[in-house]
């Protein structure tokens, strides 16, 4: 996200980098779909006036990331199936939240391996 963030004193052209995240995210790059996910997710917290939050947009990039094997968004996928909030549409469920935790500690993301000690 360098054209977002610039580079010390270079110009932000964050309309640019939105449109060519979007881009990657619709052709399939993971990362890309994991960062829409927290934009929407605002996990990301200066991108609420190009991504407002909305809790189901973020899982659905989250799902898709997932699936393509990103760990992070695997981890975030765990989260929202063990406490899920009402504005995402998804309902606790425990075992989908350990599937996705496992995933993501099967790939050595060290923060889903403290779910699967317990």
């Amino acid at each position: 996200m360098l054209l977002a963030g610039g580079y010390k004193n270079e110009n932000r052209d964050v309309e640019k980098a939105t449109k060519w995240l979007i881009k990657s995210a619709e052709q399939g790059f993971a990362d890309a779909q994991n960062k829409i996910g927290d934009f929407y997710s605002n996990f990301v917290k200066d991108t609420l006036k190009t991504f407002p939050k909305d809790d189901a947009k973020a899982f659905s990039w989250y799902s898709k990331a997932a699936e393509l094997g990103n760990v992070k968004s695997q981890k975030r996928l765990g989260d929202y199936y063990s406490s899920p909030n009402g504005d995402s549409g998804v309902q606790k469920d425990d075992e989908i939240a350990l599937f996705w935790y496992k995933k993501a500690g099967e790939d050595h993301y060290i923060s889903c391996l403290n779910y699967l000690t317990v």
